[in-house]
């Protein structure tokens, strides 16, 4: 049902607000002599026409007491359905906010949001209308990190502003921001901060996925109203602060990442990752070195979606990538943690996100050559994309980057990759896996466990974990199957590791939720010894775009459990197995496993991301006892 706001039509073009008239432009008698105009580019998508998530922001920035030294414009596009009477559907218009209400200015011509000639023209308009002493710019929408950009138009084939395409809007327009940011997901990025840095001070942004409640902009634009002096770090360090009680009130701030980026450092942690880039390079010469820093690399801290399920944003946090592997690389790494840190003015991380740092980057977890080709187009660092061309066989970097830069002969090619595994069982009944050959090549050993349904000779994928024993230095890999699984109620479920950290694993579990199929993302603390449910998440779409919602689970939604099936001929099928309407009562945690046959087999992903598996091994658990 779409709420009704008060939209008050502008005295110079009254025929603007009944929507009788496009391409007159609008103005108010609140530009004289602003201090602030805060420009928002609200591109609706999904977001809106399912949920009204812009609705409700819009509601914030009505309830908000802007002083009359703020100037807040708004353009609104990109969905085909608005949850309000104010705004019309299928078209671009812009708004101004004033005394609490809406007032339309004018409808230009309806083109994507996401052709960045769409977002240099909005804020040339706007500066030349609604000129003041400082200017903001905040996108509200969808984020797909350093490769997906932002702002996905739902009218037109979910187009975005890339990166690059960014840079070349705020160039066209000419506009010096104190401050820019993004209520979207994944954009606190190194790539994105180098592509805005010659045109704002101060970058407000997420590195992880955001709760489609977003930020809170009614605390935002009365801290402004009050402190109308202030500068954008300080701006920017209240739209933290409130989005992560938001988060809290709604009780999503585990997930929470929110950080404030002083663009005038970015330069320097450009030039520190250059020379870490560097080293990483020279590790593609030898195997083993290399296989020592893909492994730490892998333990990064990443955000967005990283499996097969969830599709790949391919995005960690750069400070944890440098402690992870500063073993391997050096004093290089101190220089990046230096730099970020200093970069890095205020930030907020909820406990699942202990090692957010503030600003991410583009690391290759899981990409195709189509997606090396667009990050190319975004990065400008000769000697990152150089050691990414040593790293995968298939992908070739642009010409332009070995303009000044050798290219090096790189050892890791797929003919080099020669791993031969063995499963055994130890004098104490557990099955050893043991690297017979090539286990410099290994990066990382997880396991997958089956149930065999021997009477439809069919066997059913429980999912995998990491709970192994691991001695690198041997080669030699042992499990730690106890007869367990998770459960949710009564419910097995299927879940995929997402990342492993010092204190915890983040899980994602497929499920069909109130029919609609998506994946439960939750999370092993460590510390605590528990598991929790975080909610769901719908993940990473083909052309980047990240689900901006995580769902928190509601008493009375039903879920029903996925699990992949394979028969004794080949055949794979993804079937519904379990099912529950959930209440507060429903925990995710181990449960004993049903007496019955299992498959165990070791997973070994090489320095290539290929996968080999062991031979697997036949488990009969009964009574609570294992037998091998």
């Amino acid at each position: 049902m779409k709420t009704k706001n008060k939209v008050i039509a502008s005295i110079t073009c009254a025929a603007i607000a009944a929507g009788l008239i496009s391409g007159c432009s609008a103005t108010d008698e609140k530009t004289a002599d602003a201090k602030w105009t805060v420009m928002m580019y609200l591109c609706g998508t999904d977001l809106e026409s399912e949920g009204g998530a812009a609705t409700q922001n819009l509601e914030e920035i009505l309830q908000s007491n802007l002083s009359d030294n703020v100037n807040y414009i708004i353009q609104t596009g990109g969905t085909t359905t608005w949850q309000n009477d104010s705004i019309s559907d299928g078209k671009v218009q812009r708004f101004s906010v004033s005394d609490g209400e809406l007032v339309q200015l004018e409808s230009p011509k309806n083109t994507s949001m996401g052709d960045p000639s769409a977002l240099s023209d909005f804020i040339s308009w706007a500066k030349e209308n609604y000129s003041a002493e400082k200017y903001v710019l905040t996108f509200w929408n969808h984020g797909g990190g350093s490769v997906g950009g932002v702002c996905y138009d739902e009218l037109h084939d979910n187009d975005s502003i890339t990166v690059d395409e960014l840079k070349t809007a705020l160039d066209d327009s000419d506009v010096n921001f104190e401050m820019i940011g993004f209520d979207t997901c994944l954009m606190a990025t190194l790539e994105t901060a180098e592509s805005v840095q010659n045109h704002a001070k101060y970058m407000v942004a997420s590195e992880e996925y955001e709760p489609g409640g977003g930020w809170n902009y009614t605390e935002w634009l009365n801290y402004l109203s009050d402190n109308i002096d202030a500068s954008g770090s300080d701006i920017g360090t209240s739209i933290c602060d409130s989005y992560y009680e938001k988060c809290k009130t709604n009780q999503n701030e585990s997930m929470a990442t929110l950080s404030v980026i002083d663009l005038s450092k970015i330069s320097a942690v450009t030039d520190s990752f250059t020379g870490m880039a560097s080293k990483m390079t020279n590790t593609t010469e030898d195997i083993e070195t290399f296989n020592n820093f893909a492994r730490a690399a892998t333990k990064a801290e990443n955000y967005g979606g990283n499996t097969d399920n969830e599709g790949y944003t391919n995005m960690v946090d750069l400070s944890d990538l440098a402690a992870k592997t500063k073993s391997v690389i050096g004093e290089d790494c101190n220089s990046v943690q230096n730099a970020v840190t200093d970069a890095v003015v205020y930030n907020v991380n909820g406990d699942n996100r202990k090692n957010a740092n503030g600003i991410s980057v583009f690391y290759p977890l899981g990409v195709t050559n189509e997606v090396l080709d667009s990050y190319a187009k975004v990065s400008k660092n000769a000697t990152y994309l150089s050691f990414i061309d040593g790293v995968f066989d298939t992908w070739n970097a642009p010409d332009w980057v070995y303009e000044n830069t050798e290219k090096t002969d790189s050892a890791i090619t797929e003919s080099n990759v020669n791993i031969k595994l063995s499963v055994d069982k130890n004098k104490n009944g557990y099955y050893e896996l043991k690297s017979d050959k090539g286990t410099e090549y290994i990066q990382d050993v997880s396991f997958e466990l089956y149930y065999m349904d021997t009477g439809s000779d069919t066997y059913v994928r429980l999912g995998s974990d990491n709970d192994i024993e691991a001695d690198w230095d041997k080669g030699v890999f042992t499990d730690n199957f106890r007869g367990v699984w998770m459960t949710i109620g009564d419910c097995y479920v299927a879940p995929e590791l997402v990342s492993q950290e010092e204190s915890y694993n983040i899980y994602s579990i497929p499920v069909l939720l109130n029919g609609e199929q998506t994946n439960l993302r939750a999370v092993y603390d460590y510390d605590k010894e528990e598991f929790s449910i975080l909610g769901a998440y719908d993940g990473i779409e083909d052309n980047g775009m990240s689900s901006r919602n995580i769902r928190k689970l509601k008493k009375g939604d039903k879920l029903v459990f996925l699990f992949d099936i394979e028969d004794t001929n080949g055949n794979s099928d993804t079937v519904e197995m379990g099912e529950l309407t959930y209440d507060d009562s429903c925990k995710l945690e181990e449960s004993d496993l049903s007496d019955g046959n299992y498959l165990y087999r070791f997973v070994v992903t090489d320095i290539k991301g290929n996968a080999h598996y062991s031979d697997p091994v036949e488990i009969e658990y009964r009574d609570g006892e294992i037998y091998t």
